[in-house]
C-alpha cells in the first residue's frame, strides 16, 4: 500500500511540471530585423523574449557599425545572452 501511494505522489509531482513550449525564430526574421536595424541605424533590436522556466531568454539583433565607440554598458536581472557573431570581431565583458 505504501508503494502504491508513493507511486501516485510522484505521479502527481510529474503531471504538476510546467511544460514550456518550443521557441522558434525563423532566419528570415533576423535578416529583416538586421536589414531594419541597419536602415534605421539603431544598434540592438530585441526578436523576442521567452521565459525559460523564471529567467528570460532574449533573442535580438546588435549590430555595430566600424568604428563604433561605446562606453557604456546594458545589465540584465536573470536574463540569459546567447551572441553568434556573424561578422566582425568585438570584445565581450561580464561583471
Amino acid at each position: 500500500m505504501t508503494r502504491i501511494f508513493a507511486i501516485l505522489l510522484l505521479l502527481a509531482q510529474a503531471s504538476a511540471t510546467k511544460v514550456l513550449p518550443a521557441t522558434d525564430v525563423k532566419a528570415s526574421d533576423i535578416q529583416a530585423t538586421v536589414k531594419e536595424e541597419i536602415a534605421k541605424k539603431l544598434t540592438d533590436v530585441p526578436i523576442r523574449t521567452v521565459d525559460a522556466g523564471g529567467h528570460n531568454v532574449s533573442i535580438a539583433v546588435v549590430h555595430r557599425d566600424k568604428g563604433t565607440n561605446l562606453t557604456g554598458m546594458a545589465a540584465h536581472d536573470k536574463v540569459s545572452e546567447v551572441y553568434y557573431v556573424v561578422e566582425g570581431a568585438g570584445t565581450s565583458a561580464t561583471q
